[in-house]
């Protein structure tokens, strides 16, 4: 049975995680699977081997050494390089996931010339695979990051949730989820849009519309802690708990999706989202800042747009979905193949 070693995020919380993990589930039957995780040193779990721990060095130069292909699913774009010269040193066959690209100029240009070495790449969106220079393009899978979810293996939903839903459904909320793997702030706005969402609170609360929406954040870092706080006290000032409810620690969201009424996604950047074709996948309808291409069926609001966002929430609550999803949920057998032919493809080509 071939190794195949995964590096990237694997303890943090997000779409690339959950990702990873779904695609070794799915082939774990055809494929020996190792990982090196790239998470801050406090999240990693134990067992693994974290490129942030010097004592692991070692351990890590002789896994990819001896695995038979590298899959690289590397966000941080320095970390990418290392781990493609590392592979290159050792003559391995390497593939590379761009779950993301935000690099210009000499970053992008650097990390292209080491893309050039690898097997195959795989743009996880139209807006990334435009990036890539014409010579690697023939060797460049346009691939969406979503593989179907094990429902069942999920874990349950935290009791205060599951307590909120039920409240919310007794009340006659509609019901409305977004998530972020952490918060950011950038000079328009909070990244992952907790901010437009709790100002799409306050236009409910004004206007007396049953409403409430979950906003999930997987991971709060210390640095972070002060620019939440900063949106909790405003949600408090205001008096909108009874229209949001930002849940500060990770949890099956693909088990949230499957108990609300519509899913946000009010991103001001954002790559191939898991968010928008889990919902899709659950026949849930989505609501998705125009800020990229986004899947057939999504409902799209304007960039930064709160009051847009506000309406089309309000469009949305006077139907169900209407819409056939049964070609969307492809078959897992479909996945199974294609990611066989790529890892078999590649551990039989010529070395580097």
């Amino acid at each position: 049975m071939k190794s195949i070693l995964q590096i990237g995020p694997i303890s943090y919380v997000g779409g690339v995680s959950v990702h990873i993990q779904r695609l070794t589930y799915l082939l774990k039957d055809e494929f020996n699977f190792k990982y090196i995780d790239e998470s801050p040193k406090k999240l990693s779990q134990n067992k693994l081997l974290n490129i942030r721990s010097i004592k692991d060095q070692p351990k890590i130069l002789n896994l990819m050494r001896s695995s038979d292909v590298i899959h690289i699913h590397s966000g941080n774009w320095v970390l990418r390089i290392y781990f493609m010269l590392v592979a290159i040193f050792f003559n391995k066959k390497f593939i590379i996931t761009l779950h993301s690209m935000r690099l210009e100029g000499f970053k992008l240009r650097f990390t292209n010339y080491f893309l050039a070495r690898a097997c195959r790449i795989i743009a996880v969106s139209e807006e990334i695979k435009l990036k890539l220079p014409k010579e690697i393009l023939l060797n460049t899978e346009l691939l969406e990051a979503f593989l179907p979810p094990q429902i069942d293996n999920e874990p349950e939903l935290p009791t205060s949730i599951k307590s909120l839903v039920k409240d919310c459904r007794d009340g006659g909320y509609v019901l409305l989820a977004a998530n972020a793997f952490r918060i950011r702030k950038l000079k328009n706005g909070e990244l992952y849009g907790l901010d437009q969402c709790i100002e799409v609170a306050e236009k409910a609360k004004n206007e007396n519309y049953q409403l409430h929406i979950i906003f999930v954040i997987g991971t709060v870092k210390e640095e972070d802690r002060a620019y939440l706080d900063s949106f909790l006290k405003e949600i408090n000032d205001k008096e909108l708990s009874d229209f949001i409810t930002v849940f500060p620690s990770s949890l099956s969201f693909i088990k949230l999706i499957n108990e609300v009424d519509i899913v946000l996604r009010p991103t001001l950047t954002d790559g191939d989202a898991l968010t928008i074709r889990e919902a899709l996948y659950m026949n849930k309808n989505i609501i998705a800042s125009n800020v990229v291409k986004r899947p057939e069926h999504t409902t799209l609001y304007g960039l930064g747009n709160a009051e847009d966002l506000y309406s089309k929430i309000k469009e949305l609550r006077k139907f169900k979905n209407q819409f056939d999803l049964t070609n969307f949920a492809s078959d897992k057998k479909n996945y199974l193949k294609l990611y066989s032919k790529i890892y078999t493809e590649c551990n039989n080509s010529h070395k580097n």
